[in-house]
């Protein structure tokens, strides 16, 4: 019996978003720009502060998200609807692509929405995912894409499609049910 997982681009999207934040400091004479704590920026925030009111705005965004008008737009599509023709199929997640505006700390915006689901009856060699990119408003869809994944049941090494390579490169999601 295959277990459902969170789709393997999940991880690599997590490390793209840490990777991504930087906040630009102001250091400070006299030796001490090398203490991070005493590093400020245009706002007066130090980095951790900034990035904590970043992660705070970005829950907030998250929270507020409508799941249900996004699965129900994303099942409704046609082109989902032919993805997943003949197929069971279970959601795995919702996410939100966010910007922010580092020299202020904050000011995220949604820039799109996405839906996830898994297929439940493919061969027990292949994870198949089926991602839907909607506008942020939810008001459209604007992608749906199959991503297969292969299972390893032995010592293999991860293998990353390269529908899935393009898939994370169109559309970074921030993930969270």
């Amino acid at each position: 019996m295959k277990t459902a997982n969170i789709p393997i681009f999940t991880i690599i999207i997590i490390m793209s978003l840490s990777a991504m934040v930087h906040v630009h400091a102001q250091q400070y004479p006299h030796g001490i720009g090398s203490n991070s704590s005493a590093l400020y920026n245009s706002v007066g925030m130090t980095y951790q502060q900034c990035q904590d009111r970043i992660s705070s705005e970005m829950q907030k965004t998250a929270d507020s998200l409508d799941r249900g008008k996004a699965v129900a737009l994303a099942i409704t599509s046609p082109d989902f609807q032919s993805k997943i023709s003949g197929h069971k199929y279970e959601l795995t997640v919702v996410s939100t692509n966010d910007t922010w505006d580092n020299s202020m700390c904050g000011n995220v915006k949604r820039t799109a929405v996405g839906v996830g689901f898994n297929l439940l009856d493919t061969p027990d060699t292949y994870l198949e995912s089926v991602g839907v990119a909607e506008d942020s408003n939810m008001s459209q869809v604007t992608q749906v894409e199959t991503i297969t994944t292969p299972i390893c049941h032995n010592n293999c090494p991860p293998a990353i499609p390269a529908k899935l390579e393009w898939f994370c490169s169109q559309h970074i999601f921030r993930f969270s049910f």
